[in-house]
């Protein structure tokens, strides 16, 4: 393997790489405290953007001190663009696959004899409740379970509208607004925004999809470099089912992403 290991340098510590990343979806991880995660050895902790988004929202974050301060968690905190999230509630289609888990719903009554609907595929609803299966039961409406597959509103080069899970209101995500949402959040790390297209899509729509994300990594880069802070940003070579697509994009990001950079360290001299 050419993989290495290597030190990431943050403000909040150092990485070492490679290290297992718990996610703490909406700035918390699930039955485990900070200290507990310590223990484990925990250097760095992801947060998923488009959650804390819709849900408290950015300003009210950063109102309470940012994620650190808002988690009470003093290590690395890396956040995502948001962009997975939206395009994983994205309708099913035939280009998913049978491998990918489909959405489904089945019609049942919890042991208190209420309605319930048991939901495949689906993170967000307004309440849920485990039952001794083992299985996430969630209750909602007919209305509700419609408007989950239609959350995506438009994908263009400007970015992607989508409807908030939490109440529907209209979100545009740009590769701009995520860096600057990331920033107000006030992660160590954060990701640029990129579509992700179906597995099963054509040579020709892949190729379409990559190089959309390419002009979004550079849009988001420029924008991460209009102001001088601590923040590390990542950026991320696409794959797909096809090899000469995705070697073309780590040669892309390397090239592209390494200029944009260049460009800012000649300015600032």
């Amino acid at each position: 393997s050419a993989a290495r290991v290597g030190r990431i340098h943050t403000p909040h510590g150092v990485i070492d790489t490679p290290g297992f990343v718990p996610v703490g979806t909406s700035g918390a991880l699930k039955a485990v405290t900070n200290e507990q995660a310590d223990e484990a050895g925990v250097q760095l902790m992801f947060c998923n953007t488009y959650h804390l988004l819709v849900h408290p929202g950015p300003e009210v974050v950063r109102s309470a001190g940012g994620l650190h301060a808002y988690m009470g968690r003093d290590r690395p905190i890396i956040t995502d663009s948001g962009g997975f999230q939206v395009f994983s509630l994205a309708q099913s289609s035939a280009e998913d696959g049978p491998e990918l888990k489909k959405r489904s719903h089945t019609k049942g009554k919890n042991r208190d004899g209420a309605s319930v609907v048991k939901v495949s595929g689906a993170r967000h609803t307004p309440t849920r409740g485990q039952h001794t299966d083992g299985c996430e039961h969630m209750r909602m409406s007919a209305g509700f379970l419609s408007r989950l597959c239609r959350l995506i509103i438009h994908v263009s080069e400007e970015g992607v509208s989508f409807r908030s899970y939490f109440d529907e209101s209209k979100i545009l995500l740009t590769p701009e607004s995520t860096v600057q949402t990331q920033k107000a959040l006030g992660s160590d790390i954060i990701i640029p925004l990129d579509e992700l297209p179906p597995y099963h899509v054509t040579r020709e729509r892949l190729e379409q999809s990559v190089s959309l994300s390419h002009r979004w990594m550079a849009r988001s880069l420029r924008e991460h470099l209009k102001g001088a802070d601590a923040h590390i940003s990542l950026a991320c070579a696409l794959n797909g089912h096809a090899e000469a697509v995705s070697e073309r994009s780590e040669h892309v990001v390397r090239l592209r992403m390494g200029c944009e950079r260049t460009k800012r360290i000649r300015r600032e001299r």
